[in-house]
């Protein structure tokens, strides 16, 4: 089994992606598609990165990055402003597990239902 991957906030066409992705296996042969159609939804909140406590009183060792600027602890993402764009949360995920030989239609498909709406994302 293959992975594919849509993002659902880009994947506006989710509800119409797996239906056409479990016809799509049926076609190839498979005549129970939901065996061999794994989709795995990962929420974004189990790969969060790392996040400072906003409030000065509320920062420590346990919940902030600190350095030591001029002899006084300051947050990392104070000292670094670059660092505050890798801090956003990621976006949840669905990754779909099928057969091999069904991989480039999968993409074919996820494409072509991107380009109708414009939002489809293919790895």
């Amino acid at each position: 089994m293959d992975k594919h991957q849509c993002e659902p906030r880009a994947c506006a066409v989710l509800d119409e992606w797996e239906p056409e992705l479990l016809r799509l296996i049926k076609s190839k042969g498979y005549d129970e598609p939901e065996m061999y159609c794994l989709a795995d939804k990962v929420e974004g909140k189990y790969r969060q990165p790392y996040r400072e406590e906003k409030e000065p009183d509320g920062q420590s060792a346990v919940n902030t990055i600190r350095v030591i600027i001029e002899g006084k602890p300051q947050a990392i993402g104070e000292y670094l402003p670059r660092l505050k764009a890798v801090i956003a949360p990621p976006a949840d995920r669905v990754y779909y597990y099928v057969p091999k030989e069904t991989r480039k239609e999968a993409h074919a498909l996820a494409r072509r239902l991107g380009s109708s709406a414009n939002t489809a994302s293919v790895d």
